[in-house]
């Protein structure tokens, strides 16, 4: 197969030895993964360990991490949504 006059993004893709689908999923995932840590599902998992180290309710676990987020929002220039 010639390749001349094919751009070289094209060529690329052709070469691949698996569809490149394949390369926009993993890339996908690992974006995903590496913001986890800035996001409630990630917290979500030390959840009950820090209640438990702390000797505190999963009410007041809760309530302090909902107000570190309303911190962060008005630190950011947003207007908190008050409850």
């Amino acid at each position: 197969m010639s390749t001349v006059g094919v751009p070289v993004r094209d060529r690329f893709i052709q070469r691949m030895p698996f569809h490149y689908g394949w390369v926009i999923l993993a890339s996908g995932a690992l974006g995903a993964f590496m913001t986890t840590p800035g996001q409630t599902i990630g917290v979500s998992s030390f959840f009950d360990p820090v209640a438990r180290d702390l000797a505190l309710s999963r009410a007041d676990v809760a309530r302090v991490q909902g107000r570190q987020l309303q911190e962060a929002i008005e630190k950011a220039g947003f207007t908190a949504i008050e409850a």
